[in-house]
């Protein structure tokens, strides 16, 4: 740089660096498009809510202590069809008025003042009243017989529907909540309830502790007619060194219900604090069951709300409801640690909370209740996420935010089930020490802070010795899954097997080939009259990976069952698998042949005739989740596949496969079913009526369906048929029935019943009528006023089917 170009620049340092303040931000700076500035942070909010569920509005006060860096005359924040009747400033020890505006659909909003305010600490007062929202996207309420209740749903982006705030995660402030609500009324928030005081019009005032920093979408009320179903305190433990209150509030009316959630509660909370080697990171922890029957929970600090779909129907649990019932309490509990306490910094790292929740979900209630075996039932779920990634429109795990209309993307089957898979899949190549110490070193430091991908990635890294950034940005970045292709060599230079990856793409797709992924691929396989594993991180499109023991005897390219990826092996060599391999395989290696053979021969890699030889011969599986694994493939099979005159082979190779698994099974509980055999009786049954069409099956389907829907009764008869066979028995009932009587009673029940699963099993049983006198009215039922959200996704999905 040349002399005077030097003192020009040092002159320019000079006097910026003499002014005794920054110079204003005005109100004619660009918009935020996404995130908002970090030059202002709030730092704590005092927030005073009059909330009456039966009022049309509801409102308040809020006072937010802001840090501005700067002097501004405008403060960007969030409010999204509030009516501001009051905006100010405290400032320099003075009062400045200020002018609150939405200036996008998405609810940014701006305060605007005459003057610039700041440096330094400053605080916004706010009053403001808001129209209630629809269910689970606000401040939403509902109507019981006994009253109104109301209750929040703030997450992702809708505390701004409920009160001005800076509604961005990456904000995290203590909250002080009072609620003015009516004297017959409970209110919950996240904190302790402090005191109570009675109003002169009637009302009273509840004021909560203060709670940990936290972001607006955790923030939490519900008011109404509440009982406290159970009350309970958890004692200290080798973790905890304290007491921790934790209570089950439901509708008032429902408490017998809520006993599995109840007892999952207080049973798998200590035994997450063990896992993270933290206690519980709140005061006190609420699970509070809305009268909503969405089917959603959300992990709100210290303050679970759960839909009441999570509670026990009238008619009992079925046994996989019961199991996704405690997967669900284990989900929302573990999220208390990991997105509660530590909370990524935007909603790119979203699968940083449901990813591990969902993980965890399974590892918990497999440690809870080992019979229920919910890591099995983890890979199982994944389809959903599977079907994506061979889709063109499928998506990364993480991807950039153009719109904060896309916020509600990242909360798919791409996020939860796949990242949990990944999870899985690392914690089994780290080991699951490694895996535990990485995530622990990530949270404690980071406590009631922020987090990010980065952040975990080099912890975990850390922990194990490996550097992980490249097997994670190929798993979390990129969309797809990989197709491994494994093969055994054998010969001078010593045995391996040989592994290359393309990207899994079903035969059609137009989705293009990713970069290569670092898979970690582990192979069990049996050499020198042992079972061995070896893992190799296949980084490029082709390695290998050596068998020091001498030439395998047979292989399979997935131990444990863990990969996030499909693979296929040579014909002969799948065969040796089959033949030899299988009965040392455990249930989820097994469940990894069906799914990889299916899988492969949809990309075009596994003849068709293989991959069904493969997933028939599972069929008689003793385990109720492999020999399912055949089920999907014959409903293709016959309903995408064989023409109308080849259908009839396919009804008689699922009959074939299945009806001895019925009768293995039986129609009636026993005294030694799991969970999954109970399943697994519906799953077959339904195949057998809805694909095989067997001619036995659904006559005595419908003869019990008929006797559970008891219709010269006042209700179902709950003996006639076990709890997870009413729905398909209806069906046949309807499939069945000579003429419209049958639906036309049944169709007269749907407004009389109050169980959320009854209607259910009713409406999607009407869904297939097929006779030409209802065939219109059942098209139509989706129509009905009598049905709410959930009810008429049940008819369309039916339907569809």
């Amino acid at each position: 740089m040349r002399p005077a170009h030097f003192v020009a620049a040092a002159v320019l340092a000079l006097t910026c660096c003499a002014r005794s303040r920054p110079s204003p931000r005005s109100a004619t700076e660009e918009l935020p498009a996404l995130q908002l500035p970090a030059d202002v942070r709030p730092v704590a909010y005092a927030l005073d809510v009059e909330l009456d569920p039966a009022a049309e509005r509801f409102g308040g006060r809020v006072r937010i202590d802001v840090d501005l860096a700067a002097p501004r005359s405008t403060i960007w924040l969030h409010g999204r069809d509030l009516r501001v009747s009051e905006a100010a400033a405290l400032a320099g020890g003075g009062r400045v008025a200020g002018e609150f505006s939405q200036v996008s659909d998405a609810g940014l909003a701006k305060l605007t003042f005459a003057r610039a305010i700041g440096p330094g600490r400053v605080t916004l007062e706010l009053s403001w009243q808001a129209g209630w929202a629809q269910p689970w996207d606000g401040v939403f309420r509902s109507k019981a017989p006994e009253g109104f209740y109301a209750a929040t749903q703030f997450e992702a982006i809708s505390a701004r529907r409920a009160f001005p705030s800076f509604d961005d995660p990456q904000f995290k402030t203590p909250f002080d909540v009072s609620l003015t609500v009516p004297s017959t009324a409970n209110a919950i928030s996240n904190g302790l309830a402090l005191e109570s005081t009675a109003l002169r019009d009637g009302r009273r005032r509840v004021r909560f502790a203060t709670t940990a920093p936290m972001p607006t979408y955790l923030v939490f009320w519900a008011v109404g007619p509440y009982e406290l179903a159970y009350d309970q305190v958890l004692p200290p433990n080798e973790v905890r060194s304290t007491p921790l209150p934790t209570r089950v509030l439901v509708p008032r009316g429902r408490g017998p219900a809520a006993s599995l959630l109840a007892t999952a509660a207080r049973e798998m909370t200590p035994e997450l604090e063990r896992w993270f080697g933290m206690p519980f990171p709140y005061p006190k922890l609420d699970h509070v069951v809305l009268p909503d029957s969405a089917g959603v929970a959300m992990e709100n600090a210290g303050a679970i709300a759960y839909s009441s779909a999570f509670i026990e129907p009238e008619g009992g649990y079925p046994a996989d409801l019961r199991v996704f019932s405690a997967e669900t309490v284990a989900h929302e509990i573990a999220h208390q640690w990991f997105g509660d306490l530590v909370t990524p910094r935007w909603w790119t790292d979203v699968w940083l909370n449901e990813s591990f929740a969902t993980w965890m979900q399974a590892h918990a209630v497999a440690r809870w209740r080992p019979e229920w075996r919910s890591e099995q039932r983890l890979a199982k779920t994944a389809g959903p996420a599977i079907e994506l990634e061979g889709l063109s429109s499928g998506r990364a795990i993480r991807q950039p935010l153009t719109s904060m209309s896309d916020v509600d993307d990242q909360f798919d089957p791409t996020t939860y089930q796949k990242g949990a898979r990944v999870l899985g899949m690392v914690e089994h190549f780290i080991g699951d020490e490694a895996f535990r110490s990485g995530i622990h070193a990530y949270l404690a430091p980071r406590a009631h802070g922020t987090g990010s991908t980065a952040d975990l990635v080099a912890e975990l890294s850390r922990s194990s010795g490996r550097d992980l950034s490249r097997l994670f940005a190929s798993f979390l970045d990129q969309p797809g899954m990989p197709l491994v292709s494994a093969r055994t060599a054998c010969d001078g230079a010593g045995a391996r097997v040989e592994l290359s990856q393309t990207r899994w793409l079903p035969r059609g797709s137009a989705a293009v080939a990713a970069a290569p992924w670092a898979v970690p691929v582990c192979v069990r396989y049996s050499a020198a009259g042992a079972i061995h594993e070896r893992c190799a991180l296949l980084e490029s499109s082709t390695g290998q990976l050596p068998i020091p023991e001498g030439c395998p005897d047979w292989v399979m390219p997935d131990a444990g069952g863990y990969g996030w990826y499909q693979w296929v092996l040579p014909a002969a060599e799948l065969d040796a698998l089959r033949q030899r391999g299988l009965g040392h395989l455990t249930t989820d290696e097994r469940f990894s042949v069906a799914r990889s053979a299916w899988g492969a021969q949809r990309a075009g890699a596994l003849p068709y005739a293989t991959a069904m030889q493969t997933l028939l011969g599972l069929s008689a599986d003793p385990d109720p989740l492999v020999a399912a694994a055949a089920i999907p493939a014959l409903a293709h099979a016959r309903e995408h596949l064989a023409s109308a005159r080849a259908r009839a082979g396919v009804e008689e190779a699922a009959r074939r496969a299945y009806r001895p698994v019925l009768e293995r099974l039986g129609w009636d509980a026993s005294a030694t079913d799991t969970p999954d055999d109970a399943k697994l009786r519906a799953e077959v049954i339904a195949l057998l009526v809805h694909v095989a069409r067997d001619p036995a099956v659904r006559r005595e389907a419908a003869r019990r369906g008929i006797a559970f829907a008891a219709l010269g009764k006042a209700s179902f008869d709950r003996s006639a048929v076990n709890a997870e066979l009413a729905g398909i028995a209806l069906e046949a009932a309807v499939l069945e029935s000579p003429d419209a009587k049958l639906w036309d009673a049944l169709h007269a029940r749907v407004a009389t019943l109050t169980d959320p699963e009854d209607r259910r099993r009713v409406v999607r049983a009407l869904a297939l009528a097929q006779l030409p006198s209802v065939e219109k009215r059942a098209a139509a039922l989706w129509r009905e006023p009598g049905l709410d959200e959930v009810d008429r996704w049940e008819v369309l999905g039916s339907q569809a089917a």
